[in-house]
């Protein structure tokens, strides 16, 4: 197994084709941490980003909750928060660990 953290483990060595399912206990944080590792793809690699810019960079309507859920990532510190930018920890990719391949 990977050593779990951001410099082992790149967002496409993370499967999200069915979704991230029981992972963080809530749906709605299941799905942004989703979007988070469709962003960070697109970027190739893990990459810091604003609000403004995730809305940017998802493919869909951003709601506002999609924000409440990136607080409460950073909140459990699966995301850090510093300048207006969120960035994953290495805690987002530990509490991933099933999906990594």
């Amino acid at each position: 197994m990977k050593t779990l953290t951001l410099e082992a483990v790149k967002p496409e060595d993370i499967n999200i084709k069915r979704g991230l399912v029981g992972t963080l206990g809530k749906h709605e944080l299941e799905v942004v941490s989703c979007n988070i590792i469709v962003i960070a793809r697109s970027c190739r690699g893990w990459v810091s980003f604003t609000w403004e810019k995730y809305k940017v960079l998802c493919t869909h309507d951003v709601t506002p909750e999609e924000r409440l859920c990136l607080d409460t990532l950073v909140n459990r510190r699966l995301l850090s928060f510093s300048e207006g930018k969120y960035t994953p920890t290495d805690e987002f990719v530990k509490a991933l660990k099933d999906y990594v391949l």
